[in-house]
């Protein structure tokens, strides 16, 4: 058996190269990059085969759309209609990582009663230890290829499906056609695994801080007995990963339902995809309802009560005023049945359009949770941060008009997203190295400058320093001529302020100031509030910089 999987291996280097490249495994070595606990060479892809013929396929769409009383029937049999067979890359990741958390706890302001106020506090950073993530849960399988959308393509994912799987054959690799025989009288496509295994890591990565996020939330409700929990922060630390390639069976559905007007204000019919998976459980697609049924139904009921309204009023009122209430009654049934035809038909487009406004409102909480982060050069070392806006950008990309999906644009765009954040991992780890040299230079002048002291005693300007003068310096203290420290809330004559409490004395401030905060209604109270926030990130900029504060300190004014 290992002899023939041996020279698949050999015969998918010469004549697949995307899936060669796909299933390539990475070897234990002694470069930074490379995670311990993964097995040199390669491990060959897989498949599951299909459990369901294509008429099977035909009558789970069917069935899924007929639960529904106002589903339109025969849906599958207009010309332009089709269900195909195909096999759908997949990586599968296994993880073993380490995880801290923290997050800020609310209490009650009066034990026991929690409509009298909450009050919030921090907490320290806990230690969730070791957790491994296997290659058999949902969320460490990602969909490999940018050909189909990827909300769709969840539909092939089944409990169980991979207890079936068998080795791909080279031949099959080479030709990029599976014979399935329960799938239909022709050979089965593979779709190519087009996405680099770096970037299906990403949506692994996220899904696993979803989860130990929500994880994170309930440990800390358990362990502080706080009654709320918000800003859950997780740092996960991957101590190996290990990856490999399964082909999952599914029916892609095209077909048309409704119509709509493209740019040129041309009347299109309206295309839509749906996935049944080849194990015939699950099925993934957007619900339509048919205009003549909703009018039939309006009619009826709309048609009922008119009726019982007059057959009431007849008797007690009689006919002039009975036969002007089947008037109205034929006018509100008119409108109904027009009302619930028109709705009926745009029932796809509102629900696109409701999903869009969500997308939109959680992108806005992103970008105000960045923006309280800090909006300093220096914040870009703050990995917090960045996990904010990696997710932002991969949701945007997955969500953001994905009903005009282009398999194309979509591998371009999500190249060009990956590359940019390689970018900035490089950029923040540089100026992480930049913040130890100049902790280390700071350190080593406290050193010489106490060496000094303790040899040749105080300079007359420590002396001064220390005592206070005429210049604005307070006794132990450090002059503040521009109230920096003020702005953020903190006390200049303190002996020692650290990053740490600046930033979040910044966090706090950009929160209460920010002008998208303010409740004003001139255009003044809103430009000073402008103004107030541009200062206060000048401030944090200047003293977030330990040579730019220590500059200011000494009553130098810093040029950005």
């Amino acid at each position: 058996m290992w002899a023939v999987v041996l020279r698949t291996h050999g015969r998918l280097r010469r004549l697949h190269p995307l899936v060669w490249q796909a299933c390539q495994g990475v070897s234990t070595s002694s470069q930074p990059d490379r995670l311990a606990g993964y097995r040199k060479g390669s491990i060959p892809p897989r498949l599951v085969p299909f459990q369901v013929s294509l008429k099977q396929a035909h009558d789970i769409f069917h069935e899924w759309h007929g639960d529904k009383w106002l589903a339109p029937t025969k849906m599958l049999q207009h010309p332009s209609a089709s269900v195909r067979p195909v096999l759908l890359p997949f990586w599968l990741f296994e993880a073993a990582i380490r995880v801290e958390y923290t997050g800020v706890l609310g209490f009650p302001v009066e034990e026991g009663k929690p409509s009298s106020g909450t009050v919030w506090k921090e907490t320290h950073w806990r230690d969730r230890g070791y957790q491994e993530y296997p290659w058999t849960l949902g969320s460490m399988q990602v969909y490999a290829s940018y050909t189909y959308r990827r909300d769709l393509t969840e539909a092939a994912k089944e409990p169980g499906m991979l207890s079936r799987t068998r080795v791909l054959k080279a031949e099959e690799a080479a030709r990029g056609l599976v014979a399935a025989a329960r799938s239909g009288p022709t050979l089965v496509d593979l779709d190519a695994p087009a996405m680099r295994q770096a970037i299906a890591w990403e949506f692994a990565l996220r899904n696993i801080r979803t989860n130990e996020a929500a994880e994170a939330e309930r440990a800390l409700k358990r362990e502080t007995g706080a009654e709320l929990v918000r800003d859950v922060q997780v740092r996960i630390r991957t101590l190996r990963r290990r990856a490999r390639l399964v082909y999952l069976p599914a029916f892609m559905i095209d077909y048309t339902f409704g119509e709509y007007f493209n740019a040129h204000n041309e009347r299109r019919a309206e295309k839509y995809q749906a996935v049944v998976s080849g194990m015939g459980n699950t099925l993934a697609g957007e619900r339509h309802y048919d205009p003549a049924k909703a009018q039939v139904a309006a009619g009826a009921l709309v048609g009922g009560a008119s009726l019982l309204v007059s057959m009431v009023a007849v008797p007690w009122l009689g006919m002039d005023l009975g036969w002007s209430l089947g008037v109205e009654g034929a006018l509100a049934l008119f409108l109904a049945c027009t009302g619930a035809g028109v709705g009926a038909k745009l029932w796809p487009q509102i629900f696109r359009t409701n999903h869009e406004r969500q997308r939109r409102r959680e992108e806005i909480e992103d970008l105000e949770k960045f923006m309280t982060m800090g909006l300093g050069p220096l914040d870009a070392a703050d990995n917090e941060q960045e996990v904010i806006r990696t997710n932002a950008d991969w949701r945007r990309w997955e969500e953001s008009d994905k009903w005009r999906w282009d398999p194309e644009k979509r591998q371009r765009w999500a190249e060009a997203l990956w590359r940019n954040q390689q970018s900035r991992r490089l950029q923040r780890k540089r100026i992480r190295e930049q913040q130890d040299l100049q902790l280390k230079r700071q350190r080593l002048e406290a050193e010489f400058e106490a060496r000094r002291r303790q040899k040749w005693g105080h300079a007359s300007h420590h002396a001064q320093f220390a005592a206070g003068d005429r210049h604005g310096l307070s006794a132990g203290g450090r002059r503040d001529f521009l109230g920096y420290y003020k702005m953020l809330g903190l006390q200049a004559e303190s002996a020692s302020i650290t990053e740490v409490e600046i930033k979040v004395a910044f966090r706090k401030a950009a929160h209460r100031w920010h002008p998208d905060k303010q409740k004003v209604a001139d255009e003044t109270a809103r430009n000073e509030a402008k103004e107030r926030f541009h200062q206060l990130r000048l401030a944090y900029e200047v003293l977030r910089d330990p040579e730019k504060r220590r500059q200011y300190d000494n009553g130098q004014v810093v040029v950005l």
